[in-house]
């Protein structure tokens, strides 16, 4: 991942993001798989954020952009509402000055291409789902970090041909995840 922001607009906060997928058995760009982020947050009010951009999805025959659009509320100085999709959807409560409470969606979207040597050999597949978790954040000038457990609602899992072609769709049950994220500031 390659990440940059930038502030030079008044009102404005830019963060862009490349990332680069690859199955480290087999560097072709076959199995190369790229994400861009562009999203930015203009400062409408004090309390209130509108958020515009893209997330752009390519390589792998499988090539998607989704809009980033949506807004954030300061509500109180404790509460805080982000409604900004795909990326950030939350009601976030400050519990102490580090510390924040969450219940948030999350949305799934993976895609990567069989293995040469496998039955299948170099199908596409994609997993497509969202949840609704709980989440713990720590955050300070160094770092930050989460624990989260929710639930997926029926997803779906797609497997084509190495063309991407021929689709079988499977339906999957809700199922329940946890995790966590660290993030260490240079």
């Amino acid at each position: 991942d390659i990440a940059g922001f930038s502030k030079r607009l008044d009102n404005w906060f830019w963060r862009s993001q490349l990332s680069v997928n690859c199955d480290a058995d087999d560097w072709s760009t076959d199995y190369m798989s790229y994400d861009i982020l562009l999203w930015g947050r203009y400062a409408y009010r004090k309390d209130v954020g509108i958020h515009l951009g893209f997330w752009a999805q390519a390589g792998l025959q499988m090539e998607r952009v989704y809009p980033v659009i949506g807004f954030d509320w300061t509500i109180s100085p404790r509460w805080k509402l982000n409604v900004v999709y795909p990326v950030d959807v939350a009601l976030e409560y400050v519990l102490a000055k580090s510390w924040t409470l969450a219940l948030a969606g999350r949305f799934f979207d993976s895609r990567f291409r069989v293995s040469r040597d496998e039955c299948t050999a170099r199908a596409l597949v994609r997993y497509t789902n969202v949840g609704s978790e709980f989440a713990i954040r720590y955050d300070n000038n160094r770092m930050s970090a989460n624990i989260h457990a929710g639930i997926t609602f029926a997803g779906k899992f797609r497997q084509a041909n190495r063309h991407n072609h021929h689709a079988h769709n499977f339906k999957l049950d809700p199922a329940a995840y946890v995790g966590g994220e660290v993030d260490v500031k240079f």
